[in-house]
């Protein structure tokens, strides 16, 4: 999911889910800055956040990772391998 989305904000549709649909794992891939978006989307519910500076790999990673009922949390290090 994109934070940044046409005709609603990312953060809305992200309530939205998580209020109809909340066993659906929700990957944030955003050029949102991290420090400032990162803390508030995981808190709100999201599964994962993941720049778009990152490298493909680290999206992959997330997805996998939340399939599998993994959760990033606020006070964990950023997925940050690979190049960016």
């Amino acid at each position: 999911l994109d934070l940044s989305l046409p005709r609603v904000q990312g953060t809305e549709v992200l309530r939205r889910v998580r209020l109809l649909r909340p066993e659906l794992a929700v990957v944030i891939l955003t050029s949102h800055p991290e420090d400032q978006f990162r803390a508030r989307v995981l808190a709100d519910g999201a599964a994962f956040f993941v720049s778009k500076e990152r490298a493909p790999r680290v999206l992959l990673d997330a997805v996998r990772r939340a399939a599998r009922g993994e959760r990033d949390h606020p006070g964990a290090a950023s997925p940050r391998s690979g190049p960016a």
